[in-house]
């Protein structure tokens, strides 16, 4: 039954993601996803942190911050507009194993209001897409230092959390869907007149998009 589900939630594109996770592997970061967002069930869209973009104001968000288990060494950095910047912050120890603890977290502040979350994570793009099957994504090549990848991002959730990886060109099946994710906890946006609301775009399989 549970087989049938995910099959039907999922593109056929990425149908065969099944064979490269199995469904048993996927209950870790079911978990996991419902441990970093358990604070939603108070909210409109998504909550992670105790934050809600487009709700939690400045002061709110720095009094969270300082107080949460997760967090450590929260620091603020202003941007000329009032109110409005970009908070960062380490990890404790304390963060789920899902969290990848040597990267920071970061917060962005636009008129004393938060926009989104960044969250840099542990979990595979392919278990995120089973479990949460993007609405639509994108896949675009840049040049970083000196060596073409591809960037391929989803929004999930109703458009309230967007998350992607960049990988290294070729692009191999098996190295993309293990990649893992950054996740940006943001505010959902209805799409544009005209805008595609079921586009899913992936690289060219031993190339770049």
């Amino acid at each position: 039954m549970m087989t049938r589900l995910i099959l039907r939630l999922i593109p056929l594109s990425v149908a065969p993601l099944v064979v490269i996770f199995g469904l048993i592997r996927l209950q870790p970061a079911r978990s996991a996803l419902e441990e970093l967002f358990a604070d939603s069930a108070n909210c409109a869209a998504l909550c992670v942190l105790g934050l809600e973009p487009g709700v939690t104001t400045l002061g709110d968000l720095d009094a969270a911050l300082r107080v949460h288990p997760w967090v450590a060494d929260v620091r603020y950095n202003r941007a000329p507009a009032t109110d409005s910047g970009l908070i960062s912050w380490a990890w404790s120890g304390a963060q789920p194993a899902v969290i990848d603890a040597r990267r920071q977290g970061l917060a962005s502040i636009q008129d004393g209001v938060l926009a989104w979350v960044e969250l840099p994570t542990t979990i595979a793009i392919g278990e995120l897409w089973l479990l949460a099957p993007p609405s639509t994504t994108r896949a675009s090549i840049a040049q970083i230092q000196g060596r073409r990848h591809a960037i391929v991002s989803g929004r999930h959730f109703d458009g309230a959390l967007s998350a992607g990886v960049t990988v290294p060109c070729p692009v191999r099946s098996a190295m993309f869907w293990r990649a893992a994710i950054r996740m940006w906890v943001i505010v959902p946006e209805p799409p544009m007149p005209g805008e595609p609301t079921a586009q899913i775009d992936l690289p060219t399989w031993g190339g770049c998009p």
